[in-house]
């Protein structure tokens, strides 16, 4: 009963972030809410998860990489999350269906749906996934559906020691909402402050349990308008947009990034994670632009 999708999965891709669905967690309940973007991490550009899921013992590393980052009930990196009419923020249902569009080699790409658009309670959304060869950062297309026009929408990285990535953890959601973010604030009343944060961007460095170093985490919203806490996690909020009858109009699309990093891979320390968060940034600030003449 595995649905469960691995982006990353090219042989020279650094890192491998995954995208649950409902049909992975019949074990635990089937009222799990999961919709959610975990990391495996390996330190070979070689492909690894078949041989992970073959083996069965892929949260232990034997030489390659592992599944060492605790998501539990999180929105772990890059979850969607809204704020409803009682200000809290609700997390999008796990996704419904899924088709490929792209395998490869040098670019992949997923299209995943969730929520149903008929409810006007429940946040639908289409995510465009793409994946580059050699990249540790995956772009993801929102396209979605509030029941609200006024309805905020947040992409979340969560804190490091947050409850709610234990999985048999009490159901969460809603969360609650928290303050806004603000260059130079120290942690205070439980709020952790991220390694870094620019004014779209947030990048963390977390330690793994046991032997397994530490994981490199970050999510880049170009469009972001605040960065704020919530409970267990931080968001990087999107600017308010009016939402038309059909979520396919490219009015209600937003394009944000995930990525990761492993210290037994290609960043051992948090400096070095934490300048390829910025360099990416730069790229996506100053594209490259290649001009023709005659």
């Amino acid at each position: 009963h595995i649905h469960h999708l691995h982006l990353h999965h090219h042989p020279s891709a650094l890192t491998l972030h995954g995208l649950s669905g409902r049909a992975s967690f019949r074990r635990v309940s089937e009222s799990s809410i999961m919709s959610v973007n975990a990391v495996s991490m390996k330190s070979t550009s070689a492909l690894v998860m078949d041989e992970f899921y073959k083996r069965g013992d892929y949260h232990r590393d034997h030489g390659k990489g592992l599944d060492a980052y605790d998501v539990g009930q999180s929105q772990g990196i890059g979850g969607t999350v809204y704020q409803g009419s009682d200000g809290k923020w609700h997390p999008l249902s796990n996704f419904s269906s899924y088709r490929q569009e792209l395998g490869g080699p040098i670019v992949g790409q997923f299209y995943l749906v969730y929520g149903d658009k008929k409810k006007s309670d429940e946040l639908a959304e289409i995510k465009i996934v793409t994946v580059e060869a050699g990249s540790d950062f995956t772009q993801i297309q929102r396209i979605s559906q509030p029941g609200s026009k006024d309805a905020k929408i947040a992409n979340a990285l969560t804190y490091p020691d947050w409850a709610g990535r234990r999985k048999h953890n009490p159901k969460p959601y809603p969360l609650a909402d928290g303050p806004v973010l603000k260059q130079g604030e120290v942690s205070s009343a439980g709020i952790p402050v991220p390694a870094a944060f620019g004014s779209n961007w947030i990048a963390d460095w977390q330690k793994n349990r046991g032997p397994n170093g530490w994981t490199g985490v970050a999510v880049i919203a170009p469009d972001a308008s605040e960065i704020r806490a919530a409970e267990g996690h931080w968001l990087l909020v999107t600017r308010k947009s009016a939402v038309t009858a059909e979520p396919s109009v490219r009015q209600n699309e937003k394009t944000f990034y995930i990525g990761g990093g492993w210290s037994k891979g290609w960043y051992p320390t948090k400096e070095s994670w934490l300048k390829a968060v910025k360099d990416f940034c730069e790229t996506l600030d100053h594209p490259l632009t290649i001009c023709y003449g005659k």
